[in-house]
Formats: structure tokens, C-alpha cells, sequence
């Protein structure tokens, strides 16, 4: 990927909702954490998010999507909260969120839009079948980039954190210290991965 003219440093923008938020004060809260730990020469890290976004309420929240230096890889977290609604299908939900990748690339001219991976909740806090939901839109993403043929758009997989529910904090939704630890070298990994397309 082509680097910033005004220099070798890439910018980034982690969007989303409140895993992002909460990433964000991870990343805060320790040095060794800083950035993603990657060296502030070549990467420029930037956290953008709201607890609570739905993928049409992230759309429409200008101060999270405008952008006085436009990012060159933008990693999105979104549509748990829409998954949560039991009104929404699979389908609507996957394809609200490859429309909102897809403006991010062709409207406003980012390189490379990553769509994390949807992760599952406790089935205690939320309905039965939110979790099957979660699985469907997940291979339903996949499914529309590989029809489109999308080089600029990628979905990228949180790895371990599907063999059981260990990483989630009491509320049955978030991730506690462990699955944020592995939350965070994850999208360190995307970021990495993108940058070397």
C-alpha cells in the first residue's frame, strides 16, 4: 500500500462502537500498548467510536466520518447492536454493513476498509438465536466481498475467540481483560495485514 505523500506514516482509523471505545482506553491505559504498538514513524493510529451504534447511526454521525486527513485503512466494528435487534435478518444486517464499507472506499476514497468480524454474546443477555444471527452475517459478509471481487474491502477473522465465552466480561456482551489483550494484538494483525496489500 501506498504510503502518505507528506511522509512514511500511515493513518488508520479504528471505527465503530463500544468495542472500539473500549479498545481505545486499553490502548490508554498502558504505554506498551500505545498505537497498537507499532512504531509512530510508519503508523498513526486513531480511534473513532460510540457505545451503542447501530450501523445506520454510525453512518449518520459526522464528527465519527469526517475526516481533515483522510485515513489510508479504516477497520470497522459494527452490527452487533443491529444483530441484538430481534426485527433485523441476517441479510439486512451484512448488507447495511458492506454498503457502509463500500462508501468508505468509493465515497470517500479510503485504500482498504477492513469489516471485523461479528463476535458472539452470552445467550443469558441477550435472545436465543442472536448468536446464530451473529454466524449467518458473518459468512454473509464473506460471501459479498468474494461476489464482488473487493481487493479495497476485507473481512478479517478475530481468531479464538469462538471455541467458548471465556473473554466476555460479566455483562455477557464485552470483552473482559483477557479477550481484550486478544482483541487488541487481532486488529494489530489487520492493520498489519492491510498495510502490506
Amino acid at each position: 500500500m501506498e504510503k502518505s505523500s507528506s511522509g512514511n506514516i500511515l493513518h488508520v482509523t479504528l471505527l465503530g462502537h463500544s468495542f472500539i471505545r473500549r479498545l481505545n482506553r486499553f490502548m490508554n491505559s498502558c504505554d506498551r500498548f500505545e498505537n497498537l504498538r507499532l512504531l509512530k514513524c510508519n503508523f498513526l493510529i486513531n480511534c473513532r467510536a460510540q457505545g451503542g451504534l447501530t450501523v445506520a447511526r454510525l453512518a449518520q454521525q459526522k464528527q465519527l466520518c469526517t475526516f481533515s486527513c483522510l485515513p489510508h485503512i479504516i477497520f470497522i466494528q459494527i452490527g452487533g447492536n443491529d444483530a441484538a435487534n430481534r426485527r433485523t435478518n441476517a441479510s439486512q444486517v451484512a448488507q447495511d454493513i458492506f454498503a457502509f464499507a463500500m462508501y468508505l472506499h468509493y465515497g470517500l476514497n479510503v485504500n482498504h476498509v477492513i469489516i471485523g468480524q461479528l463476535l458472539c454474546r452470552s445467550e443469558l443477555v441477550t435472545y436465543a438465536g442472536y448468536n446464530d444471527k451473529v454466524v449467518q452475517v458473518n459468512t454473509l459478509l464473506q460471501e459479498k466481498i468474494k461476489e464482488h471481487d473487493e481487493k479495497a474491502i476485507s473481512f478479517w477473522h478475530h481468531r479464538g475467540f469462538w471455541d467458548n465465552l471465556n473473554y466476555l466480561c460479566f455483562d455477557g456482551v464485552h470483552l473482559n481483560h483477557f479477550g481484550m489483550r486478544k482483541y487488541f494484538k487481532s486488529i494489530r494483525s489487520a492493520v498489519l495485514h492491510a498495510s502490506n496489500q
